[in-house]
């Protein structure tokens, strides 16, 4: 991969990441079970900040989130993509200490 000079080689099981900002390439071990997982039709969270959950939640569903009073917690899991946001969210709050409100297109941490 390469963007103005800046390169970086992959080996198998392995992934990169552009940083706009610094304008560099960092190669790293590719979660391979993720990226089948989503190809797959699954949300899938390995030791997941809520906050990162909740964030790829709102772009799936077209939603706007509320980070205020998200809990400093993570998940682990896999949620299919193909259930409604209410079910989703409610799998969450059946895992973790947190309840959920959708209000005017926002997701609301309570």
């Amino acid at each position: 991969m390469t963007d103005g000079g800046v390169s970086a080689t992959l080996s198998p099981g392995e992934q990169s990441v552009y940083n706009h900002k610094t304008r560099t390439i960092e190669a790293g071990p590719a979660d391979v079970a993720a990226a089948a997982a989503w190809k797959n039709g699954y949300f899938v969270f390995n030791n997941t900040y809520l906050s990162d959950v909740i964030r790829q939640l709102s772009r799936w569903y077209d939603v706007k989130a509320d980070f205020a009073n998200l809990p400093n917690i993570r998940y682990t899991g896999t949620i299919p993509r193909n259930v409604t946001l209410t079910s989703a969210l409610e799998m969450l709050e059946i895992t973790g200490n947190v309840k959920f409100e959708v209000n005017q297109n926002t997701i609301y941490a309570r």
